[in-house]
């Protein structure tokens, strides 16, 4: 079909590397097929060494129910993993571990996105408009994304903290998750905030306004902070959320102290490498060379 619309025979397949069943699409086109790894190299490693993270630690945290706390953060003996915990590992990588705390979290669970959302470009929840009359650096931008569904007693505990301070804030929080904030809480933080079922949040975290982003740290929302400077207050539930919180606080420091400076760095590191004549740019040209070579 695509070949039929553009008039132009298509020669390779370039896809995330979460879908994968554009593999087999490739094969039967008899294309090459380049899968692109998004998130973050170090979750790559852990599901490359998922046998040798399984062989050397499952048995140790299904065993041990007494010393639970020391085996989650015991650090990995993993290529690419030595930074990290055990307790950073995505729960397919080492399922031992997350089915001792299933219990402790049946309140956190993955929800379908809505069927559709605005063009990313489209201000319709007047977002933007909102920003610009804040202070520059004085918002707190908090999105945990559009799966995950947060337990409602750290709803309430926020929303409560936001009241007290007195913070300006930004809350992309879904019309589902809505009705977990504390009654009046909406009338009565309007003096200093806004809450919104859905935020353009490339275009918030680009604008001027916003001083920090409360993330649950999904790979987008990460990258998306780093080119923008924006420091990150890290609440990771699942999947590669937890390495790149790892990542964020220990490595990049990005959390915590100097997170703003460290940011900032982090910034002009990306502009520099996606620039002409940059790191990304060149591996780029790299790539469609050895494709246009094929």
């Amino acid at each position: 079909m695509a070949e039929a619309e553009t008039g132009r025979k298509i020669s390779c397949l370039i896809t995330d590397a979460f879908l994968s069943f554009a593999g087999s699409i490739a094969e039967n086109l008899s294309i090459p097929w380049i899968p692109v790894w998004t998130p973050v190299p170090h979750s790559l490693s852990a599901h490359i060494y998922t046998d040798m993270i399984r062989q050397r630690y499952a048995n140790s945290v299904s065993h041990d129910c007494s010393n639970s706390v020391e085996l989650e953060d015991q650090t990995l003996d993993v290529p690419g993993l030595s930074e990290f915990r055990i307790g950073d590992l995505p729960a397919e990588v080492l399922p031992q571990r997350d089915a001792k705390r299933n219990s402790l979290f049946l309140h956190v669970s993955i929800s379908i996105p809505p069927p559709s959302l605005p063009p990313s470009t489209e201000d319709v929840t007047g977002c933007l408009s909102w920003l610009d009359g804040q202070k520059a650096k004085s918002v707190a931008f908090i999105s945990f994304g559009t799966v995950v569904n947060i337990p409602q007693s750290e709803i309430e505990e926020l929303a409560e903290a936001l009241e007290v301070s007195g913070t300006p804030f930004l809350w992309a929080l879904r019309d589902s998750m809505s009705d977990c904030l504390p009654s009046g809480f909406l009338d009565r933080a309007s003096t200093h905030g806004k809450v919104v079922p859905w935020a353009p949040q490339i275009q918030v975290l680009a604008h001027s306004s916003i001083s920090v982003f409360i993330t649950h740290c999904g790979a987008n929302s990460v990258y998306e902070s780093i080119a923008n400077g924006v420091p990150m207050i890290c609440r990771p539930f699942f999947a590669d959320h937890k390495l790149n919180a790892r990542l964020i606080a220990d490595e990049w420091r990005a959390g915590g102290r100097g997170i703003r400076s460290r940011a900032q760095d982090l910034k002009e590191l990306v502009l520099k490498a996606s620039s002409p004549g940059g790191r990304a740019s060149q591996d780029f040209k790299t790539l469609v060379e050895k494709i246009t070579s094929v």
